[in-house]
């Protein structure tokens, strides 16, 4: 085998690993609706946040279809062809165009050309290769959603067909009639909007074992107070904290110190009603060791985590289900070994996490401490 043909077997290998998912709506499996929207625009600042969306005079024509991922993870869903300029919604479960903020999850107006031409497919909207979306979002295998292709600005014309694809494996289905949807389908958004919450809370568990109080040779007992500030962001879901932070410590011998940590949220702003949480204290234990060696100080700290929360969840109103309630809780426990090594002036740290996936999440922390003794 020459270089050459290695190289295209080696390109044939890559692209069957590539599970591509195409569908077609036209005439014999789909149909054209209208939804009456308050925008008269569906740019990305309104399709970013789409509980924003609510019902007014302006006419948009939409076409949507169902998918059903065989997975549970993180898919890439676009639509490449139509006559107009177009965007696209993802909603859990079946779209409701009396209630459009309900079940919404993300939804996206323009993605360049190149973006669509990395799964394979030839992007024309309304006669533009950029004028065509495409979305990204975490789906859970085997709960059906729902496509809505619509226009950018109401009152245009949108007709058959329209191509969709997703970049791993499912099923697409014409759209199911949201008065003929079995209700279970309500509670998918609440689904994704829980795991969404945990993700964020064990994060911020992680993150507090780092929390120490060191003592000084003259006083053996250290106490800190302070507040902190964390942020989570995931697509449309928002998690903001402001927390109240005692940490303490006491110096138990030359080589040994122990302490622990409590953490309060004072307040929590989180972007969707569906959940209330009730926000009871996190608390953690640490113990350090300092063995001083020859040119070497040794430092082993191991620490560890515990959170409880009460969740309560609430699914709103829609066509075909009436509102619901329910509970449920999240226990997460945590530690962390960390090892350091001092030579003269120089440090060389070491650290064994609980080890969490953030490959498409995004979290920020501020800490801001006083140090009351020392």
């Amino acid at each position: 085998m020459n270089k050459k043909n290695l190289f295209y077997y080696l390109v044939f290998g890559i692209t069957l690993l590539n599970a591509v998912t195409t569908y077609t709506a036209d005439e014999t499996n789909g149909t054209t609706n209208t939804m009456s929207l308050s925008q008269g625009f569906l740019g990305n600042s309104t399709l970013s946040d789409l509980s924003s969306l609510s019902t007014g005079s302006n006419v948009f024509n939409y076409i949507a279809v169902n998918f059903t991922p065989d997975e549970t993870g993180t898919y890439v869903m676009g639509q490449y062809t139509a006559n107009t300029d177009t965007i696209m919604m993802l909603y859990s479960g079946n779209f409701d165009p009396s209630n459009p903020s309900v079940g919404g999850i993300i939804g996206n107006d323009d993605t360049p050309a190149a973006n669509h031409a990395a799964y394979g497919f030839t992007s024309s909207c309304g006669g533009i290769d950029n004028y065509c979306p495409q979305i990204t979002s975490d789906l859970i295998s085997g709960y059906q959603y729902t496509l809505v292709v619509s226009t950018y600005s109401s009152g245009r014309s949108l007709s058959l067909p329209v191509s969709f694809y997703a970049d791993r494996v499912g099923v697409f289905s014409s759209y199911t009639n949201p008065a003929l949807a079995p209700a279970s389908i309500s509670f998918d958004y609440p689904t994704i909007q829980l795991n969404h919450l945990f993700f964020a809370k064990r994060s911020l568990l992680m993150n507090q074992l780092d929390d120490d109080c060191e003592t000084s040779d003259t006083n053996h007992i250290c106490l800190k107070v302070g507040g902190q500030f964390f942020s989570f962001d995931k697509e449309s879901e928002k998690i903001n904290k402001t927390i109240a932070s005692l940490i303490g410590s006491y110096q138990f011998n030359s080589n040994i110190r122990i302490g622990g940590f409590i953490d309060k949220s004072l307040y929590t702003n989180y972007n969707n009603s569906v959940l209330n949480i009730e926000s009871n204290p996190m608390i953690g234990l640490f113990v350090s060791r300092k063995d001083s060696q020859p040119n070497k100080l040794v430092e082993t700290k191991i620490s560890y985590g515990w959170l409880k929360n009460d969740i309560e969840i609430t699914r709103s109103i829609s066509t075909n289900t009436e509102a619901g309630a329910g509970s449920t809780f999240l226990k997460t426990t945590g530690f962390q070994l960390y090892r350091k090594y001092s030579f003269f002036n120089q440090s060389i740290n070491q650290s064994i996490n609980q080890s969490i996936n953030q490959s498409d999440k995004l979290y920020r922390k501020f800490k801001i401490f006083k140090q009351l003794s020392r």
